[in-house]
């Protein structure tokens, strides 16, 4: 639902990009996850939980970016 950003939204295609562009990057690639804390991102869900995500936990899950998908 929520995690930390450079944006109120995120792109999944760019949210690996943090590393290289940093907090004020601009343009389209502005909507990425920002991996502000130990190299993850703090992420709030639907169900009202907050958990601490390592970013290849972020870019690489399919069930934070596919809601619809999530079982």
């Amino acid at each position: 639902m929520f995690a930390d950003a450079t944006d109120w939204q995120i792109r999944k295609l760019e949210s690996p990009n943090y590393d290289k562009y940093g907090e004020n990057n601009g343009g389209s690639a502005d909507k990425m996850t920002a991996y502000r804390h130990n190299k993850g991102a703090n992420v709030a869900f639907f169900d009202g939980h907050v958990s601490y995500l390592p970013k290849a936990d972020i870019i690489n899950n399919d069930k934070l970016w596919k809601v619809l998908s999530y079982q």
